[in-house]
């Protein structure tokens, strides 16, 4: 599971883990990743969609004009 959050003028997402063995419990998974820096002027577009790409750590994220990126959690780069 992950969050997009705007904090302090900055995108982040904040991957979180599901605790199975004992709480089940949703805690977050490593710091959050500022990707405010992988776009121009700070004009960041706004994300309609964000989902794991199944059996690997990144994440497929659309923004609201159809435009889809993935981004590794591995590498926290774009591809």
């Amino acid at each position: 599971m992950c969050e997009l959050t705007l904090a302090q003028g900055h995108v982040q997402i904040i991957p979180y883990a599901y605790e199975y063995s004992n709480t089940g419990a949703i805690m977050p998974h490593g710091a959050p990743i500022n990707i405010t820096r992988w776009f121009d002027d700070g004009a960041i577009p706004e994300m309609q969609h964000i989902v794991f790409l199944s059996g690997t750590e990144e994440l497929l994220l659309v923004d609201k004009a159809g435009l889809a990126r993935i981004f590794s959690l591995v590498t926290e780069q774009f591809r």
